[in-house]
């Protein structure tokens, strides 16, 4: 039952200080008495003011509630946004990763043990880039138990063990830039009996942007008539991060043409739109009918060569030798 509970419980991001010992394993705290926390009643997380090119200690206090000793994988993360346009703190893909990543200047162990019913301080070295208009920087730190002959590295043991994700919040000025956002290229790809539009809005600064809403419509610039449209709403884009969009018609493919997308978006400070064509240049499925018949026709002059092959080789053996 322990284990279906820990499973269940998998992995958990805390805003809120920590886990009661009661409940769980271990639990992870701040050090709230740092004194460039910009809000000193925040004890959940670290949002901190520094000065360009800095270097602060951060610490973070682990207790461990059981009777053995717990050995922890520490793994810093870049706050990104997912697909679904959410806040996430876990590692995505290189080409989703924001533009500057807390990764790169947040320093810390890879692994730690905790002694039974004891505690252990974790500390972990933040550098500031050296300009002061970055905006805000975010990211984290994941705390995981792992089984004392178990693999850092296996990530499918891992997936079902307890950890939480302490975030890290940096910033070299009190103001954040405004919002700015942008509408990538768009272009045609191929979905399983439809053909999609792919783009991406960006967050361009160092900012969280939250409840982003918006429609993204499509109309076929020969006879001006609309095609489709997609609505959005509640979306949070992390800083200079990127959010992919892909609108369809369900099981409908898009002739060949050009199109025009549309993107209205609104959130607090900024409403914005674009228009931006792209193009269609094959059907999802006549593409498919043609590799299909590329592919019967390939197969067919094999099954022909085999069995010339195979009646030549039958028609010499039964011939006399010499």
């Amino acid at each position: 039952m322990r284990r279906f509970l820990l499973m269940l419980l998998g992995s958990i991001l805390l805003f809120g200080g920590s886990i009661q010992a009661a409940e769980r394993d271990f639990s992870v705290a701040i050090d709230t008495a740092i004194s460039e926390q910009r809000q000193p009643s925040n004890t959940a997380y670290y949002d901190l003011l520094l000065a360009p090119g800095t270097t602060k200690e951060l610490s973070f206090i682990l207790t461990n509630h059981t009777d053995d000793d717990l050995r922890i994988a520490v793994n810093p993360s870049n706050a990104t946004t997912s697909s679904s346009g959410r806040i996430t703190y876990q590692p995505l893909t290189e080409n989703r990763a924001p533009t500057i990543q807390m990764t790169n200047y947040l320093q810390i162990a890879k692994t730690v043990v905790i002694p039974a019913d004891g505690q252990k301080t974790v500390t972990a070295t933040l550098t500031m880039p050296n300009t002061a208009d970055i905006g805000l920087m975010a990211g984290g730190v994941s705390f995981t138990a792992v089984k004392a002959k178990q693999d850092i590295n296996d990530k499918i043991q891992l997936a079902h063990a307890l950890s939480y994700t302490i975030a890290v919040h940096a910033r070299a000025q009190a103001k954040l830039p405004k919002v700015a956002l942008s509408l990538s290229q768009p272009t045609a790809i191929s979905l399983p009996n439809r053909t999609g539009i792919a783009f991406q809005i960006n967050n361009k600064v160092g900012r969280f942007v939250n409840d982003l809403s918006g429609t993204a419509s499509l109309t076929d610039i020969a006879t001006n008539k609309p095609i489709m449209t997609a609505t959005f709403k509640q979306i949070s884009l992390a800083p200079n991060t990127s959010w992919p969009l892909t609108v369809s018609r369900k099981n409908k493919q898009l002739p060949p043409g050009k199109y025009l997308l549309a993107v209205h978006v609104k959130t607090s400070g900024l409403t914005q739109s674009w228009n931006q064509p792209v193009t269609v240049r094959m059907a999802h499925q006549e593409q498919q009918v043609r590799g299909f018949s590329a592919w019967v026709v390939g197969i067919g002059s094999i099954s022909i060569g085999a069995i010339a092959a195979i009646s030549y080789w039958v028609i010499s053996k039964s011939q006399p030798n010499g």
